[in-house]
């Protein structure tokens, strides 16, 4: 059985580019990093035990930000231009001309590459996920990113490109800090500096995960609450205290504001419901794939890619893929 890998690709391509753009200055300024280091994850990754048995393969790419994320929080993302300073405009523009070629290399190799209006990478791997999980199909998302986590707690599974390891339910707790059913209010708590999102004053990792862990053990049914019910559970139980700590009376304070940050980091209802989930997954699926990825792998003899027996690596047409997620 084979198992529908997701790639938060956006993410990968830029972690690629940034990291080895200087790298590709002294070399003569011309910016093959990003490309080649993708190239190699995703070939690394198929060269894996796991990754023998993956297909369809489908790659996600950013095309703008949900407005109601912007309304939510008007300063997401305002402090990573900041961080693109060690390349001069010119030199930045050069470098993630990448994106597209990378995108064209996927497309050409069979990989299924979709991008949505007004929607981030990880807001459309969000949503393909849902539509495999709703088909009680366990997808497996690659990513380094972790805010897609919280895709475990809905059912997927995840690889993490930085610590190239697997993170399903068994493990969530030792390699997070909290269960994965409640680690989207984690996120909120703590915030995420690199998207300019705020979380709860006083509040870091180690507070948060004592506080859901004391949730935990004391409310009986606060694992399987929603989000939004977590949050609510939290504020009912520091208010029942006599003697509160600064991080306490400030979550009570930032309550609605956390509200606000739980809605716009949910990636599971980015698309809306269901039913406009799968109109919008269908408005950019290509109608002709050029060459599978796996075929392309046999007819160059990369055995080490196509380890798996060929009744397991077969390839996927776009027709199978459109009924799976369709």
């Amino acid at each position: 059985m084979t198992t529908p890998l997701v790639i938060d690709a956006n993410s990968l391509i830029k972690r690629m580019i940034m990291s080895s753009a200087l790298d590709d200055l002294k070399a003569g300024g011309v910016f093959t990093g990003g490309v080649y280091g993708m190239l190699n994850s995703l070939r690394a990754f198929l060269d894996t035990p796991e990754g023998h048995f993956c297909g369809p393969i489908i790659a996600l790419f950013d095309d703008g930000i949900p407005p109601r994320r912007l309304e939510l929080l008007p300063d997401y993302k305002s402090g990573r231009a900041e961080r693109k300073k060690l390349l001069t405009d010119e030199e930045k523009k050069r470098a993630f001309e990448q994106m597209g070629i990378a995108r064209k290399m996927l497309d050409l190799l069979g990989v299924l590459c979709l991008s949505y209006e007004d929607r981030e990478a990880d807001d459309a791997v969000g949503a393909v996920c849902r539509v495999f999980i709703e088909k009680k199909i366990t997808p497996l998302v690659m990513t380094g990113d972790r805010d897609l986590w919280q895709m475990v707690w809905r059912g997927a599974r995840v690889y993490d490109l930085n610590k190239k390891r697997f993170i399903d339910d068994d493990n969530f707790l030792e390699v997070a800090g909290v269960e994965s059913s409640t680690y989207l209010l984690y996120k909120a708590l703590v915030g995420d500096p690199s998207d300019s999102i705020v979380g709860c004053q006083g509040c870091g990792p180690k507070r948060a995960q004592a506080l859901l862990m004391e949730a935990t053990e004391n409310v009986a049914v606060f694992e399987r609450l929603n989000p939004w019910q977590q949050l609510a559970t939290l504020k009912e139980m520091i208010e029942k205290r006599k003697k509160r700590k600064k991080f306490e009376e400030a979550l009570l304070d930032y309550y609605q504001y956390l509200r606000k940050v739980l809605e716009a980091i949910d990636l599971w209802t980015s698309f809306g419901g269901l039913k406009a989930l799968r109109k919008r997954l269908k408005e950019n699926r290509p109608t002709v794939r050029k060459m599978d990825f796996l075929r392309l792998c046999k007819k160059l003899n990369f055995q080490s890619v196509l380890g798996a027996p060929d009744k397991y690596a077969r390839p996927f047409t776009t027709a199978a893929m459109s009924a799976q997620i369709g």
